[in-house]
């Protein structure tokens, strides 16, 4: 498992990690791998990719405040607090996705395919280029 970031911003994979600030290397969040898997499953729109994150991270913030406790922290960490924080996180994002994926509704007005589809079936996602959308 590895993981990098060094800001230059050239990739989907960099863009994310600077999204959902999951920039240092010493307490990495998500893996390379897993993050290539997300843009794999789910495409290249920024904002559906941090809703996906941030939901995941809200769903382990309580593994990640047992982390800290079994480690000897003095850390403390309210487990409702994060996880409160990270799915606002990703309502922002999945809202921004949404705009996108609105835009791309209007494209494919003779296909009957809603957004939902685009959120819930990766297939579907991975078929349409939404990257020309955001300009």
């Amino acid at each position: 498992m590895t993981f990098t970031y060094d800001g230059d911003m050239s990739s989907i994979r960099e863009v994310l990690r600077w999204t959902i600030q999951d920039v240092d290397t010493n307490n990495a969040i998500f893996t390379d791998e897993e993050l290539d898997g997300l843009i794999s499953t789910y495409g290249p729109d920024i904002n559906t990719l941090a809703y996906h994150c941030f939901m995941a991270i809200a769903a382990s913030a309580s593994r990640i405040a047992t982390m800290i406790r079994l480690s000897g922290g003095d850390v403390a960490v309210d487990r409702k607090q994060v996880a409160a924080e990270c799915r606002a996180q990703a309502q922002v994002h999945f809202d921004k996705a949404k705009e996108t994926v609105s835009a791309t509704e209007i494209a494919l007005e003779d296909k009957d395919i809603t957004h939902v589809d685009l959120f819930t079936d990766p297939s579907i996602s991975q078929e349409i280029d939404l990257t020309d959308l955001n300009d």
